[in-house]
């Protein structure tokens, strides 16, 4: 009966430490999506990119360069191949 209490008692806790980490990892993305909302209007875009320099095209996509990216200042969060930033602001899934 004493090993069974246990158990049931560290299964409700893991389940509990579960359920807090889901909770911060919310909070923390809506934090970052605030802050990013706050911050985008004080981030300017560099003025007209220029092929080669900033930016090319692969298979027909445009791909931006991680000297645009530097330019431009922070991480946009949609998974850009050459963020400098290390996806910063790119949302958890």
């Amino acid at each position: 009966k004493g090993k069974r209490g246990r158990q049931e008692c560290i299964f409700i806790f893991t389940s509990f430490l579960s359920y807090k980490v889901s909770f911060f990892r919310v909070q923390i993305r809506f934090i970052m999506k605030k802050n990013k909302q706050a911050d985008s209007t004080s981030k300017q875009i560099p003025a007209k990119p220029k092929e080669g320099e900033d930016f090319y095209f692969e298979n027909g996509l445009l791909v931006m360069t991680a000297a645009y990216h530097l330019k431009r200042g922070y991480c946009c969060g949609s998974r850009c191949r050459h963020c400098p930033y290390e996806h910063e602001n790119v949302p958890l899934k």
